[in-house]
């Protein structure tokens, strides 16, 4: 829940308004859990939330460790935890959480520009139009054909300029 969007105090009232009338949240269920087992149980309505919080791992040669996996930066910068990010944050990827994750980052006291390196185009990036725009029009810049290769100590990133090659059976 980002401090920008929606005030967290403001979600979690939202949330025990609907566990308080509506509905029974169960967290970390049982892997054998079927729709089917809860139906027996008396369930009319199941919604099913699956999240997961394990981002693609991005394979970076070099020395430099200062790198953070999107949910984790972005659980700490709701959290309040102060960051030391540097002037210059890059984030990697064009999704919906990237997009959050570069709008997030120009709000860390001491970063002067965030800038959004994806492999493909703008054409071809997951994240909702919507959130594309509102990046850009709050400052973030966008390098698209651009794959990180190397991030070494003294803060140097290698990026291969990339080319759209003919789409693959899956459409990409």
């Amino acid at each position: 829940v980002l401090v920008f969007r929606i005030p967290a105090g403001s979600i979690h009232n939202d949330i025990d308004v609907v566990a308080a009338h509506v509905a029974k949240f169960e967290y970390g269920c049982n892997p054998d859990l079927t729709v089917e087992k809860l139906q027996k149980q008396g369930f009319k309505y199941i919604c099913l939330g699956v999240g997961v919080d394990n981002g693609t791992e991005v394979k970076l040669e070099g020395d430099n460790t200062n790198l953070y996996k999107s949910l984790r930066f972005l659980r700490q910068f709701n959290d309040g935890v102060k960051m030391d990010l540097g002037e210059h944050v890059v984030v990697i990827g064009a999704g919906n959480t990237a997009m959050d994750s570069a709008r997030a980052a120009l709000k860390v006291p001491g970063v002067k520009q965030v800038t959004v390196l994806y492999r493909r185009t703008v054409k071809e990036m997951p994240a909702y139009q919507e959130e594309y725009e509102e990046a850009v029009e709050e400052g973030v810049q966008f390098r698209f054909l651009s794959n990180p290769e190397r991030f070494d100590a003294d803060g140097t990133m290698t990026v291969r300029v990339m080319k759209l090659g003919d789409a693959a059976a899956r459409g990409r």
